[in-house]
């Protein structure tokens, strides 16, 4: 009956208070509850049908049983259909429980503090001045002045897109497979919600980790270009309208690394990297070749 009534109900109803759904550890959370731990935690789990052995209480979002009130399990799917991860399905991966063996590095926390779309308005705003102001700035007059116009149209529509781009959240973690134990190396991310977690256990995000240590927005851009090749992530977003905006943010990454250098020389190596991605980016054959 109350899931009836949470059916019809709009929030802050006194029924949503009521202890409704089971935990496999079995406490009962009301609607309330429920939603406040899905929009902190990012994710709710659905108890596997053939569980037995499972140890769900270090999994870090709660875990739902399969004995519910009737219509409760298909209610909390249809509530919260981007966070839902069924145990049930046996490809589904996961983020990794709290384990004291595989806490975050200080390495991999300082590689995931670069992983962030950088581009801001105002920054955009910087590479549309006219011809004139660029010749002022050393940096600009590199990146720009041969080829001005190939910039002004990824910038006008960065500055479209760039709410959506900077919404994603970014995070890096071991994913496990659907038991929390084994870990997982045919993932190299996964997407639910607006988050972004790579995926440790995978060699190329390993990659990317030992990278920064080297230069971490050069690993950080290559690791986002590298999930954004995913068409199902921004999917209202087209191919060239992504690669255009990536590669406005490499754009951007070249800047504030010189910004932030007192030593030209010691950026050589980025510098040359980040313009051979963009003239590959400017020199792409039309749709369709």
């Amino acid at each position: 009956m109350v899931i009836g009534l949470l059916e019809l109900a709009q929030k802050n109803v006194p029924w949503s208070a009521y202890p409704v759904f089971r935990t496999v550890e079995g406490k009962r959370l009301s609607m309330d509850e429920f939603s406040n731990l899905a929009n902190q935690k990012n994710v709710i789990y659905i108890e596997a049908e053939e569980s037995e052995g499972t140890d769900y209480s270090n999994f870090n979002a709660p875990v739902l049983s399969l004995e519910q009130a009737h219509g409760a399990i298909n209610y909390i799917k249809k509530m919260f259909t981007e966070l839902v991860v069924d145990l049930n399905s046996e490809g589904t991966v996961i983020e990794m429980p709290e384990n004291e063996k595989f806490k975050l590095s200080d390495e991999e926390k300082r590689f995931e503090g670069f992983l962030k779309f950088r581009p801001q308005n105002d920054d955009i705003n910087k590479y549309l001045k006219s011809h004139d102001e660029r010749l002022e700035d050393d940096l600009f007059s590199r990146l720009l002045l041969d080829n001005p116009d190939d910039f002004s149209g990824i910038c006008e529509e960065a500055k479209i897109a760039e709410k959506d781009f900077s919404d994603l959240t970014w995070r890096v973690n071991y994913l496990v497979e659907r038991d929390g134990v084994t870990p997982c190396d045919r993932r190299k991310f996964i997407y639910r919600g607006s988050v972004i977690t790579l995926n440790l256990f995978h060699p190329e995000v390993k990659e990317f980790v030992h990278l920064s240590t080297l230069n971490p927005n050069l690993a950080a851009h290559w690791a986002m270009a590298l999930c954004l090749a995913e068409k199902k992530i921004l999917s209202h977003i087209s191919p060239e309208a992504r690669e255009d905006l990536l590669m406005y943010d490499a754009m951007t990454r070249v800047r504030r690394n010189q910004e932030n250098s007192p030593e030209p020389a010691d950026d050589a190596e980025f510098y040359v990297d980040f313009m051979d991605f963009m003239k590959n980016c400017i020199n792409r054959p039309p749709q369709g070749n």
